[in-house]
C-alpha cells in the first residue's frame, strides 16, 4: 500500500522523483489509515487510505469545503483508486492547539478586540452564513425539508426512539424545516482546530454539507470546549454558562437568535448523534447519554422569543 501512496505522490508531483517518503501511520476507526507522508525534509502531506471505504465522497467534501472556506481548509491535493485501495491526499499543516479558555473568554483587550483565535472563529461562522445559493444548492444530503424525516426513520428502531421523537417534535414546532440552509462542518470540535502561523485551520471535513442546520457547528464546538462538563453542556439549553459570550456572538453571525439556539440544543445533540452513527459504539453511547439527560429540559410548547426565526 505504501508503494501505491509513493507512486501517487510522485504522479501528483508532490514528491520529487528520487524521494523515498517517510511515513507516520495511524489507524482510524478500524477502516482507514491516516498517514503523514514526509516528502522533503519536514514538509509533509496527509494521506488517507482504505481498502474498505470509498473515500471519493470524503474527498469531494474536502474540495467543496476548500471552495467555500478557503484557507480555513487543508487544500485537497489528489485522489486515486488502485489495487483495491481508495486514497486521498490533502495538504499537511504543522500546527498547535488553540487554547480553550482563549475562545470561551474571547480574550478581549482594552480596545474590545477579541483574541486572534476567537476572531477567526467568528470569521469562519460568518463565512458559512454568507455562502450564496449556488454554494448551498450543492449540499449532498439533508436539506432542512429532508432532515426531520431522515432522523425519524433512522432513530425509530433504536434505543433513542422516544428521545428522538420528542426532539423532532420540538424542532418541527420551532420551524426548523423553514430555516435557511447554512452548510455545516458537521464535526466542529476543539480537537479539529489548529493554529498555524497566525491562521486558524479546521480539519476533518468528511461530514461537510451532510446537514445545513444553522447553529449546529456552534453547538458542537461549544460542547467540546466545555470539555466533558456534563452539567454545563446540558445547561446550554436553559441557563447562562461559561460559553455564553462565545455562543451569543457566533449565533449573531449565523443569523440565529440565542433563545432559538437554546431551544434547539437537544435537537442539535440528536443531529450530532446521527452524524456519529458510523464512528464507533463508545462515542454513540456518550452522546446518547447526554441526549437523555437533556430530554427533561425540553419545552413542549416553545415560547415566542424562541420561535422567532432569522
Amino acid at each position: 500500500m505504501l508503494k501505491l501512496v509513493e507512486q501517487l505522490l510522485k504522479r501528483l508531483k508532490l514528491a520529487p522523483p528520487a524521494c523515498e517518503p517517510r511515513y507516520y501511520i495511524n489507524i482510524t476507526s478500524g477502516e482507514s489509515l491516516a498517514i503523514s507522508a514526509f516528502v522533503d525534509g519536514d514538509r509533509f502531506v496527509q494521506v488517507k487510505a482504505s481498502e474498505y471505504l470509498n473515500l471519493a465522497p470524503q474527498y469531494a467534501s474536502y474540495c467543496a469545503a476548500s471552495n467555500d472556506f478557503g484557507a480555513f481548509v487543508p487544500r485537497p491535493l489528489g485522489y486515486d483508486e488502485c489495487e483495491g485501495w481508495s486514497i486521498m491526499v490533502t495538504e499537511g499543516i504543522e500546527h498547535t492547539m488553540a487554547g480553550r479558555e482563549t475562545v470561551l473568554q474571547l480574550a478581549q483587550d482594552e480596545a474590545g478586540k477579541v483574541g486572534d483565535v476567537a476572531a477567526q472563529l467568528f470569521e469562519f461562522f460568518g463565512r458559512g452564513a454568507a455562502l450564496d445559493g449556488a454554494a448551498a444548492s450543492h449540499l449532498s444530503a439533508c436539506r432542512q425539508s429532508e432532515l426531520l424525516p431522515v432522523l425519524r426513520g433512522y432513530f425509530e428502531p433504536t434505543p433513542w426512539a422516544a428521545a428522538a421523537a420528542a426532539c423532532i417534535g420540538q424542532a418541527q414546532a420551532l420551524g426548523v424545516p423553514a430555516m435557511p440552509e447554512v452548510p455545516q462542518h458537521g464535526d466542529l470540535v476543539f480537537n479539529n482546530l489548529g493554529w498555524a502561523q497566525g491562521r486558524l485551520v479546521v480539519f476533518d471535513w468528511e461530514d461537510y454539507r451532510k446537514v445545513a442546520l444553522p447553529g449546529l457547528d456552534i453547538f458542537t464546538l461549544a460542547m467540546s470546549l466545555l470539555d466533558g462538563d456534563t452539567q454545563a453542556i446540558c445547561a446550554m439549553a436553559t441557563a447562562p454558562g461559561r460559553a455564553d459570550a462565545f455562543i451569543a456572538r457566533a449565533c449573531q453571525l449565523q443569523a440565529i437568535t440565542l433563545p432559538l439556539f437554546r431551544s434547539l440544543v437537544p435537537f442539535y445533540m440528536l443531529v450530532f448523534l446521527y452524524l456519529k452513527r458510523n464512528y464507533g459504539v463508545q462515542i454513540q453511547q456518550d452522546v446518547g447519554e447526554l441526549l437523555m439527560q437533556m430530554l427533561p429540559r425540553l419545552d413542549p410548547v416553545p415560547g415566542g422569543a424562541a420561535r422567532r426565526l432569522p
